[in-house]
């Protein structure tokens, strides 16, 4: 009688997927009559991790636009999983402390932010290395148009002077303001004006700033 006919039933291991060590069980596996007993001696198996993935992540620095930043982008290379292919999503932070409690939304406005990749896979079974990179998000260049207004003598150079702003985004509340002098402070036509520096002012200011300016 040869083992294939003296045993049935079969072995079984202890429930689980994840990473880890498991015991391998009896199971079913018996003696076919009175003339075997059986003495078994259990082993262990063990799942190790995949391969490690590495997320590489870039944010190359964009203009303001009104809307969210969207130009960041990442790469997973390693850990290929057939059952459970790796994925991540991009955290943003407004600050180099990549917290998840600080993550905020994808940024709007002006500043410098940093972004790294959540990994979506099971962490248990694969160890991840991910990249954070930061970006700016700069300014947009308006063009401002100064127009000084006609007066009645009054013994002064100063003029009045009205700024008008090119291409303002038209969710954004931005105005612009400056100084001007005549030439002298006398009567006559077609004056020479200077204008000082513009200054804006608005809830969306900051994000703006003045690329050219003209006179009129």
């Amino acid at each position: 009688e040869t083992t294939a006919t003296a045993l049935t039933g079969g072995l079984t291991r202890a429930l689980g997927e994840a990473v880890g060590t498991y015991q391998i069980q009896q199971g079913t596996l018996a003696a076919v009559n009175g003339n075997y007993t059986i003495n078994y001696t259990g082993a262990l198996f063990e799942i190790t991790a995949l391969a490690t993935p590495t997320i590489t992540v870039t944010a190359p620095d964009a203009v303001y636009t009104s809307v969210a930043y969207v130009a960041a982008s990442f790469v997973i290379t390693g850990g290929s999983d057939p059952v459970e292919p790796p994925a991540a999503t991009l955290e943003f932070y407004s600050a180099n402390n990549p917290i998840p409690g600080n993550a905020i939304s994808a940024p709007t406005n002006v500043g410098t932010y940093w972004v790294r990749a959540v990994y979506l896979g099971n962490a248990g079974n694969n160890s991840v290395t991910t990249t954070l990179d930061d970006f700016n998000i700069t300014p947009f260049s308006l063009t401002a148009t100064a127009t000084a207004a006609d007066k009645v003598y009054d013994s002064t150079d100063t003029a009045a002077i009205t700024i008008a702003l090119a291409t303002i985004f038209a969710s954004d509340t931005v105005t612009g303001t400056a100084s001007g002098t005549f030439e002298n402070k006398n009567v006559g036509n077609n004056k020479t004006v200077t204008v000082g520096s513009v200054t804006l002012t608005g809830a969306d200011a900051a994000n703006y700033t003045v690329g050219t300016a003209a006179s009129t």
